[in-house]
């Protein structure tokens, strides 16, 4: 896979193996997401302080959170200015269905959940630096990695195909 995706798709495919293997990385993100989806901005001790009422106060959470956070800086996913980090202006697009397919595999792996609802998925805070564009319905449905179920009248439901 990573032959066949540009230099810059590999920071998504770096996302997705982060979000399956730490559940502290996915944690740490889904919190900073929701934060900048709400207030447009957060300081990196609302993030910590999100992360430890889940986790407790063991010793190296905070600095495995600072660090989470700064490796996403790093990365220039978020911009820090003036003591808040913030979305950069231009943020990456997921224009590969297979990749925008393997980010929402890792989404729904990482969770631990057995089904997500379709648009609960398609706005996981999780993948908050990620332009998904209109076609993650779509590509949802033709992928055969997923099974898309009807719950009532008005709900998708999206498992992982077996």
């Amino acid at each position: 896979l990573m032959t066949k995706i540009s230099n810059s798709d590999r920071i998504i495919l770096h996302w997705e193996m982060a979000l399956i293997t730490y559940p502290l990385f996915r944690i740490t993100v889904s919190t900073m997401g929701r934060l900048l989806r709400i207030q447009g901005e957060f300081q990196s001790s609302e993030i910590r302080n999100r992360v430890l009422e889940q986790y407790s106060n063991c010793g190296g959470i905070p600095r495995a959170v600072y660090r989470i956070i700064q490796s996403v800086n790093d990365w220039g996913l978020i911009n820090y200015a003036e003591g808040r980090y913030r979305i950069p202006v231009v943020v990456p697009n997921v224009e590969s269905p297979m990749l925008l397919a393997w980010l929402f595999e890792a989404c729904v792996l990482a969770s631990q959940r057995d089904h997500w609802g379709i648009t609960d998925l398609l706005q996981a805070t999780e993948l908050f630096p990620f332009n998904l564009g209109n076609t993650g319905h779509l590509v949802l449905r033709q992928s055969d990695r997923f099974d898309i179920l009807r719950e009532g009248l008005d709900r998708e439901v999206v498992l992982l195909a077996a």
